[in-house]
């Protein structure tokens, strides 16, 4: 495997243990990427929204659709770098 192919397979190992759906771990991913850049050098503009999702055929108990939010994190660079 190559340095690279480690270093990946390292982030993928890292990534399941983490919960970057919720509100707090996708705030804390955006920050992680703004200290990264920010140690660069470059301040691309990071942020976090949520994702509503209503699941009509999954009501719940009182007849209501069921909804789930999750929070991605956007931001303003291009192809994984700053503008």
């Amino acid at each position: 495997m190559t340095a690279f192919g480690r270093f990946f397979h390292g982030a993928n190992q890292m990534a399941a243990q983490r919960d970057y759906y919720t509100k707090r771990g996708a705030e804390e991913l955006a920050e992680r990427i703004r200290i990264y850049w920010r140690g660069r050098g470059k301040f691309p503009r990071v942020w976090t929204e949520p994702l509503t999702f209503t699941q009509e055929a999954k009501l719940k108990e009182n007849g209501t659709p069921h909804t789930v939010t999750l929070y991605m994190v956007r931001s303003n660079m291009v192809g994984g770098l700053p503008v």
